[in-house]
């Protein structure tokens, strides 16, 4: 039988795991936990795991946070003027889709960001001192 410390250490790995994507058969062999005793975690410990699931979605946001502004530097600090290029193009589209009036491109974009990934780009957006798109309904 797991100790309580046990159990709450598999449930924070198995957040982890699954807020990265994961599927929960490999979260259950990572674990070395039965896949339904995984699969069971969230309703079973509804607490812990809100709690481990918050923590880790806010980690692994962080880490892609971190992952795109380091990519969007290379390509502005790159040696390769095609790369230096396309960083000044992606911040120029970024800005014109912020500005454009009824743009449909805008709207395209922003209507199929949902609520997790809206927030990441704001975070970027803030980072980088640019504003974020127009998202549609706040036009």
């Amino acid at each position: 039988m797991a100790t309580t410390r046990q159990v709450e250490a598999s449930i924070e790995k198995a957040a982890m795991m699954r807020a990265s994507g994961c599927k929960w058969r490999v979260i259950a062999k990572a674990i070395n936990r039965a896949c339904a005793t995984v699969r069971a975690y969230p309703a079973k410990h509804r607490k812990l795991w809100d709690a481990a699931i918050i923590k880790a979605e806010a980690e692994v946001r962080d880490d892609l946070l971190h992952l795109a502004y380091g990519v969007f530097l290379e390509l502005l600090e790159s040696d390769s003027k095609l790369d230096r290029i396309e960083g000044a193009r992606l911040a120029s589209a970024h800005s014109d889709r912020r500005h454009a009036i009824n743009s449909k491109r805008r709207i395209e974009i922003a209507g199929k960001l949902d609520h997790k990934h809206s927030t990441y780009l704001d975070m970027v957006c803030d980072r980088l001192g640019i504003d974020p798109p127009v998202r549609a309904g706040n036009n």
